[in-house]
């Protein structure tokens, strides 16, 4: 019988020939230890995966490749040292201090929300208040003594780095759930949000210039970072997290009223991206892309509030002949910035859940106080119509 299921299941795996599927195995064992493998393999992978897929047309230095491979055996050894130089504890604590806006705005704008029932938004709050969110670096770091490491041996590197951080990893099906693990490397430009455990996690890699800095503008930190942050958040919040509760068990906590809601409301933004074409035969599709870009937009609008409560009654300065709040919006959109080639534009919108960046940064054409903050006026390629503007948060 289980033969049978796993034809049926799998119809490749009883009419393929075994010498064919030796031929697969081979070429992904290979491809996996292509960057430690003689030059030779590695840039035939390259060709391939580089420049055939995404248009890369010059592989990355060796060197780089290595300290890849470094970063991917000894994470929190190489993110214990980064932090040391980049990440002190003030940075950690800015970083928090603005997180801790971020609920406050969160608390507001959902106790204020229109598709939300009353009994839906006192879940939704109890959501809000339950994750952990880990900033920059965690409280102990992971023990690399047993790891074996021998100098001029990186393809016998590869292979006992995995082992041990296999070994690592199961070892924790036999001890009780640890919902304050650490879940990204710290020197990685990242951050993972996962609904059971109910944690987020935001890598000091992430938390530098241009996205934040600790010693910097706030309003440039709230416009980029804390967009970021505001983001990930609303994914608690939305199709990906709205069946988990608050203690991350299963359960669909949004009433059919409430879905109904929110759907008519996103259904607008969902119109607008549809509308953004980068080339004349390749358009955004609104509906792949639409949960990547309501976060966007719940991001930017709690960042903003969040901005608004950061000064703590302070007037903020005017820099290089910007307000705060023009800097806010600059920096969302700077945030944004990208080179792409066209095969990976196309790539990207065939494949991708997130639009193209430059569309991202419109984003703004939906927040009144962007068009107040630029004087946005109705000639303006970017304005839109009141009622065209997308509310959802």
């Amino acid at each position: 019988m289980a033969a049978l299921g796993c034809d049926r299941n799998f119809p490749l795996v009883g009419s393929e020939d075994i010498d064919r599927w030796k031929d697969y195995l081979r070429f992904h064992l290979i491809e996996h230890y292509a960057s430690v493998l003689p030059k030779a393999v590695a840039a035939e992978d390259f060709t391939f995966y580089g420049t055939i897929l995404t248009g890369t047309r010059q592989a990355p230095e060796r060197s780089k490749a290595a300290i890849a491979a470094t970063n991917g055996a000894l994470g929190q050894a190489l993110g214990q040292l980064y932090t040391q130089r980049y990440f002190p504890p003030e940075a950690k604590a800015r970083a928090q201090g603005m997180v801790d806006d971020l609920i406050t705005a969160y608390r507001a704008r959902i106790s204020n929300l229109a598709w939300m029932s009353p009994q839906t938004k006192e879940k939704a709050l109890a959501k809000l208040a339950a994750p952990r969110i880990g900033i920059g670096y965690p409280d102990s770091w992971m023990d690399y003594s047993m790891l074996d490491v021998v100098p001029g041996d990186a393809f016998g590197n590869m292979g006992r780095a995995e082992a041990f951080n296999r070994s690592y990893n199961l070892a924790k099906l036999k001890r009780p759930a640890d919902a304050d693990g650490w879940r990204i490397d710290p020197q990685i430009v990242g951050a993972v949000i996962v609904f059971t455990p109910n944690t987020e996690t935001f890598s000091a890699g992430i938390l530098q210039p241009p996205y934040f800095d600790y010693q910097g503008d706030a309003a440039s930190n709230y416009g980029s970072a804390g967009a970021g942050v505001a983001h990930e958040i609303s994914h608690t919040f939305d199709e990906l997290g709205n069946i988990y509760d608050a203690q991350g068990r299963l359960g669909m906590w949004r009433t059919p009223a409430d879905v109904a809601k929110y759907h008519a409301a996103v259904a607008k933004l969902v119109a607008q991206f549809d509308s953004y074409c980068p080339l004349p035969d390749l358009c955004v599709h609104g509906t792949q892309v639409l949960s990547e870009n309501i976060a966007d937009l719940a991001g930017l609008r709690v960042a903003h509030d969040a901005y608004v409560l950061s000064p703590k009654g302070k007037t903020d300065v005017v820099i290089d002949g910007l307000s705060g709040e023009q800097r806010f919006f600059l920096a969302f959109a700077q945030r944004w910035r990208k080179i792409e080639g066209e095969a990976a534009l196309r790539r990207q919108i065939r494949t991708d859940t997130h639009s193209p960046g430059e569309y991202r940064s419109d984003t703004v054409r939906n927040v009144e106080a962007w068009y107040k903050a630029y004087e946005i006026a109705l000639t303006d390629k970017l304005y839109l119509k009141p009622e065209d503007r997308v509310g959802i948060w």
